[in-house]
């Protein structure tokens, strides 16, 4: 499982949602004062089911195709997630209040699971050619 190098890039993208989850207590609100993450149930929700979400592609690492799409499907959630923030910190008024630097976790994780999934064509395109030479 942890051999391959997709599975690190899921746990490292399942690390990333857990300091979410438990370490970043606050968030910039809308206001521009900070506030608890669990005051904000869209943004809470969403980290949580792409926290599970990708628990539970880490553990499908012999179900390529599905770890796949459960991967696509995360993507867009964090893709989801990041508009959100971006649109919450860019309508903060006040010009002395500083941006967040959570707003590049989802950016982050994005990029971990794309890296994820074309581990993941890899070998399944590795797969097809041994199969194709039986």
């Amino acid at each position: 499982m942890i051999q391959r190098i997709q599975s690190v890039y899921l746990l490292a993208v399942l690390v990333l949602q857990l300091v979410a989850l438990f370490i970043l207590k606050n968030w910039i609100a809308a206001s521009g004062s900070f506030s608890s993450l669990s005051d904000q149930p869209f943004l809470y929700a969403g980290i949580v089911a792409s926290a599970i979400l990708s628990f539970f592609s880490l553990l499908k690492f012999k179900a390529r195709k599905l770890q796949f799409v459960l991967n696509r499907l995360n993507s867009l959630i964090h893709l989801v997630i990041l508009f959100v923030f971006v649109v919450r910190v860019f309508a903060i008024t006040d010009p002395e209040t500083t941006r967040p630097f959570s707003l590049f976790l989802p950016a982050l994780t994005i990029g971990l699971l794309y890296l994820a999934n074309k581990a993941i064509k890899k070998d399944e395109d590795l797969i097809r050619s041994v199969d194709r030479i039986r």
